[in-house]
């Protein structure tokens, strides 16, 4: 139909992984062509700095939408400038997506609190919008992930036949979680394990069922 989406992320094509499940699940609904610029990729294999090739891909290419991860205190070496973002949609025209993977975290929350002002719509994940953010995107804000979507988890009257479920990480930074997690199925809690330490991903649907 001729609308052009720039998918602009920190980590596309690696960890963590849930930014290209995000990316399969807008690809399911969107009918549009999707160029996904991996950041981190342009500074570590083009050896380009971010900015310069942002500015002018935007210029080149006018898409009609730009979706934002905001990336992590981890790639901040590869991260953008913020002006950046808001310059390619001044100059694009394109409608600014920005999608905050943690807002829990600091950093996350900061970066998405600039950009709220330019934005046209904001989604949240982990996290509902605080007052100060759902003022400064008023209207504009989306809700999205488990945490603020109850009706998903309401009784269905179904068994409940899983314990406990754990879905998040339990390697590296996380290892700590690791010994709870095995002190619960050595006492014969049945544990149902998801997330990338367990290889396994799951749907909004999927983890609430």
């Amino acid at each position: 139909n001729g609308c052009l989406v720039l998918w602009v992320a920190p980590f596309a094509g690696g960890a963590p992984a849930v930014c290209d499940n995000l990316l399969n699940t807008f690809m399911d609904f969107l009918d549009a062509d999707v160029i996904v610029i991996n950041v981190r990729g342009i500074v570590y294999e083009l050896e380009v700095l971010p900015d310069y090739f942002l500015h002018c891909l935007a210029g080149d290419l006018c898409p009609n939408a730009i979706f934002y991860f905001n990336p992590s205190l981890s790639y901040v070496t590869s991260n953008p400038r913020l002006e950046t973002i808001s310059w390619m949609r001044r100059v694009t025209g394109a409608a600014l997506v920005s999608i905050c993977l943690d807002l829990a975290k600091p950093y996350y929350y900061n970066t998405v609190r600039l950009l709220a002002g330019e934005c046209d719509l904001v989604v949240t994940t982990d996290r509902a919008a605080d007052a100060e953010l759902s003022k400064r995107a008023e209207g504009r804000v989306m809700q999205g992930w488990h945490v603020v979507d109850t009706a998903a988890f309401m009784p269905r009257g179904q068994k409940r036949d899983i314990d406990v479920s754990f879905v998040g990480k339990f390697d590296g930074h996380y290892d700590y979680r690791e010994p709870f997690l095995t002190h619960l199925q050595n006492n014969g809690i049945e544990l149902f394990l998801g997330g990338s330490t367990a290889g396994r991903f799951l749907s909004n649907d999927e983890y609430a069922d």
